[in-house]
């Protein structure tokens, strides 16, 4: 799937492709002046939820990602500043910057408050549902929980450093596109587009 998938409780769901994204009004052109330490064209939130009208009570947004692996659901109030990052000139943001979507709040509310927090920026978005109540949340609740996440990082990044992959090989299976989403090396929730920082996972680390 390379569009966003839209998921209304009652209603079938329904796709926006990049033309349908770019076609919306509420676009941003330097998501870095919201965001900063971010690259790539981006559309508000507001535009989307405008343009699939979803009923008054589904008060919760759950942004997940392509592979389903994280999810991050938070009051669609909460929200009303969030963007989604789809473009970089006039071509699908790379997935080294976390596209080909990427979920973005501006000013948000810091680590694992359970809201509209650093980690409900989600990287490789792939649908946006909307609900009367909270949904599916993969979100670290509790500090040790946060730390448990970054210190699962700190394991991953050793194997990555110590890991040679042969040419004639190809790469190691937990580099394949398709591999399970605990084994890859770049995660769904992350501020580092490079392998530098203390996580990929976590948006508070920048």
């Amino acid at each position: 799937m390379s569009g966003l998938r839209i998921e209304q409780e009652g209603k079938p769901p329904q796709e926006l492709d990049f033309g349908q994204l770019a076609a919306l009004d509420g676009q941003v052109e330097d998501v870095g002046a919201l965001v900063p330490g971010r690259v790539g064209g981006a559309v508000t939130l507001r535009a989307i939820v405008h343009r699939v009208e979803p009923s008054p009570d589904l008060v919760h947004l759950t942004v997940e990602s392509t592979d389903g692996g994280f999810a991050a659901s938070v009051p669609l109030e909460a929200l009303r500043n969030a963007v989604i990052a789809y473009r970089m000139g006039d071509a699908p943001l790379p997935r080294d910057k976390g596209g080909p979507l990427r979920f973005l709040i501006p000013a948000d509310e810091g680590c694992a408050t359970g809201g509209a927090d650093s980690c409900a920026n989600v990287k490789f978005v792939g649908t946006l549902r909307f609900t009367r109540g909270r949904g599916k949340d993969t979100r670290p609740t509790t500090p040790r929980e946060h730390a448990d996440l970054h210190e699962r990082e700190g394991r991953q990044q050793e194997r990555l450093s110590s890991r040679t992959v042969s040419r004639r090989r190809g790469p190691a299976p937990e580099d394949r596109p398709d591999a399970p989403y605990s084994d890859r090396v770049l995660q769904a929730c992350g501020s580092q587009d490079s392998l530098r920082g203390p996580s990929r996972w976590c948006c508070c680390s920048g």
